[in-house]
């Protein structure tokens, strides 16, 4: 019996303006699944992401994990659901690398020797551990998304949700990302509109168009349907 990660039920979002962006989408993904979430700009993803750990609130039903996300225990969720930016800039603020990666778990309470190792061993499975001492302004954009990644994983999220994680990397970073993200055993929600990433990626796919999910399956299958991509703007 698989369990679910991530369960949205009847899930519906307006701005005050009145403008639906959200129009009753639902889906699960379960754990140990890489789910791709597709979707041209507009098409209403990055306000499907920010409703998985509480930054948004729209009408509808969200478990993580089975719990129900409510706001008396947004702080329990969080603790959960790991999400990475699409721009590493908004996630990393400390003097150095090493100190992104140990804001999370200090935070926690960790002790310093915790904190120590969870640090090392995330450094060495993002595959940044010689920029340690480095600042991540002085970083190229895969070292930063590598560290962004790195810095949520220490919080040793069960369910790690990525924002366009392949925008701006020439082939060489992409295909580095990939590598790492597909040895990382979290189960993991990625929200992109590069669906070659997403097939190297993600057995299964979903397709928000309008605020809906249109069609959702296995990846290959998804996107072997020309029609469709080219009728919501992917292809």
């Amino acid at each position: 019996m698989h369990h679910n990660a991530i369960k949205v039920q009847n899930l519906s979002f307006s701005y005050p303006d009145g403008t639906k962006v959200l129009n009753n989408v639902s889906f699960e993904v379960h754990a140990g699944e890489n789910m791709a979430l597709l979707g041209h700009n507009g098409s209403g993803k990055t306000t499907l992401l920010y409703h998985l750990n509480g930054l948004l609130r729209g009408e509808g039903l969200i478990e993580i994990c089975g719990i129900n996300l409510s706001y008396d225990n947004l702080t329990d969720v969080r603790k959960k659901v790991g999400l990475v930016f699409e721009d590493p800039n908004d996630q990393l603020f400390c003097p150095t690398v090493f100190e992104d990666i140990a804001f999370g778990p200090l935070n926690l309470g960790l002790s310093k020797e915790e904190v120590k190792e969870t640090v090392n061993e995330m450094l060495e499975q993002m595959e940044v551990s010689e920029l340690a001492l480095k600042s991540s302004h002085h970083l190229s954009l895969g070292q930063k998304k590598r560290v962004a990644i790195a810095s949520v994983l220490a919080m040793r999220p069960q369910v790690l949700i990525l924002d366009e994680p392949s925008s701006g990397l020439d082939p060489r970073g992409k295909k580095m990302l990939l590598d790492l993200l597909k040895k990382l055993e979290v189960t993991k929600l990625v929200v992109t509109h590069d669906l070659f990433f997403a097939s190297a990626l993600c057995s299964k796919a979903m397709v928000i168009a309008g605020g809906r999910i249109v069609v959702e399956g296995e990846t290959r299958k998804i996107l072997a349907d020309k029609e469709m991509l080219i009728k919501v703007s992917l292809s």
